[in-house]
């Protein structure tokens, strides 16, 4: 006989209530059932409720049969090529027994490569097998055991199992579930279209679990998978009487249709909105409200959304005749992002038109020109953003609830109980049969007649919510923003009398407590069906915890804000909840209870005893609905977002009323997307200046920036160092300041450039550091001695390093941290030096092997740091052990888990559950981090903040480190450890994160500077302490050559591990920066355009992305990575100079890799198995068991 080698998948399945059923419990239980009884609905309510009671009960009886079946059947993947059903059956028999029945599936030959991981080996089948061997598909096979207990007994002997699924015609390692199809005998027979993604005929199939598509997958018409229905009816509107009627706000009559596109995991509606301009809406599965819902009487399929839809436009026809205009691509028509069309106005988002329409529409604009000016006073200006119900421009941005009118033979091809649509819908749980509800056929005509019979039912939606929310306190309608914004409430909920009075009584009684019950409510998951009561139990609930707590509220830090936050999408603006976040120097000045006392110079009068409060400054954001950064793609252009980008920073934002104008940003929220911006606090009052005018009366306030600077991403990064993160430290007076000279030299004789060994790096005496520290409320007492501060100081920015020859109160500046000239008197502190875990990452792995070090040292410590892993999920000593060598958890999180692991540890008690869970999470979250990036970390390293040698003992090349590991609330401190040998210099490997050369890696020598000044020795030992001091002499600074860094804040990763010490150093890199562009004077739209042309051309992450594919395939020494690594350079300067890092597409097709290594999961380009060490360490990581423990599912 010939024996068989397998590999269980055991299948899932999930159990299923009808959250409908659960809704009607609630609101017919005891508390409530007297008031229900009274509601002119009850009847409906309570036939509704019996309606799904006996729905649920047919579903659960459906789900124990199929329960029953699937517990006796397992999936199967056939190590030997040549399995037959007889081979499966055969061996499973005579192993374990109980064998019914086995069906073979052959896998579709197309793939690209084998499945990877370890199987189960139940025989000696696989003689000679190897992984390098597997280049084909395997069989597959679904076995059927006579009894539950054999399905067990065979799933209890595994040991290692490889999980598969697909995904776009190619493998990957995912669960797989295997369901029925709507009748529990067709799983008796699967059959393999699926799989092969073919049209299923079967009376049964076998459905793969869906994997969700990226956030930036392009959707695409045509494929395997899709199912389009013809509509003759379009409505979009919001849900009202408890989610049983609709209410339209879109009523469209127009031919559309509807693909459910199982593939791509959306549903998509293509629909003329705009002229003959068609529109693609592209709601993914993931973010549908419960399921869709078919009403065969009507014809409609209804559905409701998480979020607006993505909307690509049609760019192959002219918008205004519908002619065609050529734009067919091989993948079918191109498609723009573009934003919501039924917007009163889209933002610069002009659509596409053939030559007559463009000359019929020029000469339309030339004849209208005498009509300019003739906006009526008061009116409001057009293209204000969010002044609108919900946040949203149009309706499509704040309108959830979808529904279409199919024509006949759709709605019977798709409720047809043989339809192989139905039965995948089913199968993906997507589809229901609609409860019909008796509904007043009066309101309901009403209803329709407010709003379809007249062109101004939208407009009076906008001014009943406007007038609703102007009538509350500004917090109190913000979070009314943020509940509709949400989707939990729906502005026609919002407007109803009764809330409104409800809400005012609790505006006027307490508005603190009335937008934490708003709040409580904006963060449930399902929307509100009964908002008035809704609103009332939070209401009650808060104010019963005040009347029964026993203490007094926290109090909460000064230096801690509530920030009002939006994020603009392409489609709305998305209110969010405010966030509390550390204040900045503008948000503190300007806030504080004495600011409506104080008086400023001239030009500034605008802000004389201008009282402001933190919600007249507004964080903004911009990307997609689920906060994220957007890319273009070919098929998708982001131009149209980038102009709504624009528009939003010249124009302003509105909300509640209360108009923000632009303000400025810093490099940190340059790089997310962000800004701030800020409203007039007397806005409505006679003489009230504006937001404008009060925004650049704060620019002006910070300085003189925008005088002097004649570069306007500089004169950006300059504003937005009084947009950090700080915290107010201290006052430091005149007297107390002084100025001391850079210490720098000339590159060459023939240039007059200087490097300055001192950039960004001054002294503070200790007795004003010690009273500095004292005012951060993240210094804990017991952390080690403090050696080095962040702060910003005027227009100064930079590095204070403690400096015992001062006396007293003294601060001593230089010239290269002053950026521009400022009043400000106020020592801010933005982060302290302290001791940091080292971690390599591809990028330092990459240079050091090409500098010498070998690839089994890196293999080596990467299995020692798995290892290390597995025994901290396992034991509570390794775990006390490493997880203070971590970094990346949050502070106070770390303290409470090494408490607890110390209690553990200290009266012998077993891995208590909450800490086991939370160190399966950290080793979850290193793991992920080794397989996606080779973040290793280092024991025999740390991550220090640079400063110089003010003594002048340190020679070119040497550095001098003294590292001490904070305590975290341990019973013992950790010693302090000087990096040195006990008579001779040390060596070690220095590195600056993001290295992008192979000189950025570089080995020097530390030193105990006792051995050469003995006085001056003393005093660095003293004062030095968690940084890394560099020398301040030779012809080019350290920091320089390590990824062109200085010294106002980076940080050095200091490594003396002696197996990956490199034993070379390669020729540095010119960090030489291009010539910034200049203008004559900088003006607030030259900010706005940096900020916008920053959003387009930021390809950082992109050339990182080459750099790395190149250095693995040819090299990091190769002509390409040369290339890359000066146009890294140019883009991590791009926020401070202007210059992009352009390349042309002549250069752009010799640097981009023709292929990609396996190590980097680009499943949809070329890939190859690359053995180099990067290759050797992803598959280190993905065949350890820990990995396959963790992140199996994966």
């Amino acid at each position: 006989m010939a024996s068989v080698q397998l590999r269980p998948v055991q299948c899932s399945y999930g159990r299923y209530r009808s959250r409908l059923a659960v809704r009607c419990d609630r609101l017919l239980s005891p508390a409530m059932g007297r008031r229900k009884r009274r509601n002119r609905q009850y009847k409906n309510i309570q036939r509704l409720y019996d309606q799904s009671r006996t729905q649920d009960q047919q579903e659960q009886q459906l789900d124990q049969e199929e329960a029953k079946l699937l517990s006796k059947q397992l999936w199967f993947t056939c190590l030997a090529r040549d399995a037959t059903e007889g081979n499966v059956m055969a061996e499973l028999n005579h192993l374990y027994g109980g064998v019914l029945q086995v069906r073979m599936h052959k896998n579709n030959s197309s793939s690209k490569t084998a499945a990877p991981g370890h199987a189960l080996l139940l025989t000696s089948l696989l003689t000679g097998y190897s992984a390098q061997q597997q280049k084909t598909p395997l069989p597959r096979a679904v076995v059927e055991f006579t009894e539950p207990q054999h399905a067990k007994r065979v799933l209890g002997a595994q040991q290692n199992v490889g999980i598969f699924s697909m995904q776009n015609g190619q493998r990957s390692t995912r669960l797989q579930l295997v369901l029925a199809a709507g009748n529990v005998g067709h799983l008796k027979q699967p059959c393999t279209c699926r799989l092969n993604r073919r049209t299923c005929t079967c009376p049964g199939y076998v459905k793969v679990a869906p994997n969700r598509p990226t956030p930036n997958q392009s959707y695409h018409r045509g494929g395997a998978g899709q199912h389009t229905l013809k509509a003759v009816h379009l409505q979009v509107g919001s849900l009202e009487d408890g989610g049983l009627t609709l209410r339209p706000e879109l009523d469209l009559e127009a031919s559309c249709d509807v693909t459910i596109d199982l593939q791509q995991r959306s549903l998509v509606i293509d629909a003329p909105l705009s002229g003959t301009t068609r529109y693609l809406l592209v709601n993914r599965f993931r973010h549908l409200r419960q399921h869709l819902s078919v009403d065969h009487q009507s014809r409609s399929l209804t559905f409701t959304v998480r979020q607006p839809p993505k909307i690509l436009r049609d760019l192959s026809t002219c918008s205004t005749c519908g002619r065609s205009l050529g734009i067919i691509s091989d993948k079918g028509p191109i498609y723009e992002l573009c934003g919501d069309p039924t917007a009163s106005k889209d933002f610069g988002m002009t659509a596409q038109q053939c030559a007559g329409c463009v000359i019929r529409s020029a000469v339309q604009v030339m004849s209208n020109m005498s009509l300019k000016g003739t906006t009526s006073a008061g009116s409001k200006p057009a293209g204000i953003v969010g002044d609108s119900a919900a946040g949203a421009d149009g309706l499509l941005g704040r309108c959830m609830t979808y529904r279409l009118t199919l024509h006949k033979a759709a709605i019977d091809e798709l409720l047809d109980d043989s339809s192989n649509l139905l039965k995948k819908l089913k199968s993906f749980r997507l589809l229901r049969a609609a409860v019909q509800q008796q509904k007043r056929q009066q309101r309901q005509r009403g209803l329709l007649s407010y709003l379809t019979g007249s062109s101004d039912g939208v407009k009076k939606l906008g001014n009943e919510l406007d007038a609703v929310l102007h009538q509350v306190d500004f917090d109190v309608g913000y979070h009314v923003l943020v509940l509709l914004s949400a989707g939990i409430a729906t502005p026609w909920q919002v407007i109803s009398k009764t809330f409104v009075q409800q809400l005012q009584q609790a505006a006027r009684e307490d508005p603190e407590l009335a937008c934490k019950a708003l709040a409580e409510l904006s963060a449930s998951s399902n929307p509100v069906r009964d908002l008035i009561h809704a609103f009332q139990d939070q209401l009650t609930g808060l104010r019963k915890e005040v009347a029964i707590a026993d203490k007094p509220p926290p109090v909460s830090r000064a230096d801690l804000y509530k920030v009002l936050r939006v994020h603009v999408t392409p489609t709305r603006v998305k209110f969010l909840l405010p966030e509390v976040q550390t204040g900045n120097r503008v948000v503190r000045h300007f806030s504080a209870a004495t600011a409506g006392t104080r008086t400023y110079s001239t030009g500034l009068h605008c802000l004389n005893r201008l009282q402001f409060s933190t919600s007249h400054f507004l964080r903004v954001s911009f990307g997609d609905e689920g906060g994220d950064r957007m890319f273009g793609n070919r098929e998708e252009s982001l131009a149209p977002f980038f102009d709504r980008m624009k528009h939003v920073l010249q124009t302003g934002i509105t909300v509640n009323g209360r108009k923000y104008d632009f303000l400025a940003f810093s490099s940190s929220q340059l790089k997310a997307w962000s800004t701030w911006m800020v409203a007039d606090p007397q806005q409505g009052s006679v003489g009230a200046a504006g937001a404008a005018v009060i925004a650049d009366a704060l620019r002006h306030w910070l300085g003189n920036a925008m005088e002097t600077e004649h570069v306007a991403a500089k004169c950006a990064a300059r504003l937005g160092q009084a947009f950090s993160a700080t915290i107010d430290a201290a006052e430091v007076q005149n007297h107390e300041l002084s100025w001391t000279d850079d210490v720098e030299r000339s590159i060459s004789a023939y240039r007059g450039d200087k490097y300055c060994f001192s950039d960004g790096v001054g002294r503070i005496s200790p007795q004003l550091l010690d009273e500095v520290l004292e005012a951060l409320p993240f210094v804990p007492a017991d952390a080690p001695q403090t050696s080095a501060i962040q702060v910003r100081f005027k227009g100064c920015k930079g590095v204070l390093s403690r400096y015992s020859v001062l006396s007293n109160r003294q601060l001593q500046l230089r010239p290269s941290m002053e950026k521009f000239g400022s009043d400000h008197s106020r020592l801010e502190v933005c982060s302290v030096a302290a001791w940091l875990p080292a971690y390599l990452n591809r990028q330092v792995i990459m240079m050091m092997q090409y500098n010498g070090v070998e690839t089994e040292v890196f293999v080596n410590k990467l299995d020692s740091t798995l290892d290390q892993l597995a025994r901290m999920c396992c034991s509570t000593e390794a775990a006390l052990e490493l997880v203070p060598a971590l970094g990346g958890i949050e502070t106070g999180a770390q303290d409470a888990m090494l408490r607890l692991l110390d209690v553990s540890v200290r009266c012998g008690l077993p891995l208590d559950p909450l800490a086991d869970s939370c160190l399966k999470a950290v080793a979850r979250w290193q793991v992920t981090d080794l397989r996606q990036k080779a973040r290793l970390l280092v024991p025999n390293a740390v991550t220090l903040v640079g400063v110089m040698d003010e003594c002048g003992v340190l020679e070119e090349d040497e550095v001098f480190v003294q590292a001490q590991q904070p305590s975290r609330g341990l019973r013992t401190p950790n010693p302090r450890i000087m990096i040195a040998g006990p008579a001779s210099p040390m060596t070690v490997v220095l590195a600056k994160h993001p290295v992008a050369h192979r000189g950025d890696v570089r080995r020097v020598n530390a030193v105990d500077p006792r051995w050469r000044h003995k006085e001056y020795g003393r005093r660095m030992v003293a004062d030095y302490v968690n940084v890394v001091v560099f020398s301040q002499k030779g012809r080019r600074p350290l920091p320089n050559q390590l990824s062109g860094s200085d010294l106002d804040g980076d940080q050095y990763m200091v490594l003396w591990d002696q197996e990956l010490l490199q034993p070379k150093n390669s020729e540095p890199m010119d960090y030489t920066a291009e010539p910034p562009q200049r203008v004559d004077k900088v003006t607030v739209q030259h900010l706005q355009d940096h900020f916008v042309n920053f959003v387009k051309n930021d390809n950082l992450g992109q050339i990182s992305t080459w750099l790395l594919a190149h250095a693995d395939l040819n090299g990091a020494d190769c002509s390409a990575c040369e290339e890359l690594a000066r146009l890294h350079s140019m883009a991590v300067d791009f926020p401070k100079t202007g210059r992009p890092a352009e390349i042309s597409a002549e250069r752009r097709q010799e640097l981009v890799p023709a292929k990609y290594p396996h190590w980097m999961e680009k499943h949809d380009r070329d890939m190859y198995d690359s053995n180099t060490v990067l290759g050797q360490m992803y598959d280190r990581v993905m065949q350890h068991p820990l990995t396959l423990h963790l992140l199996g599912a994966e």
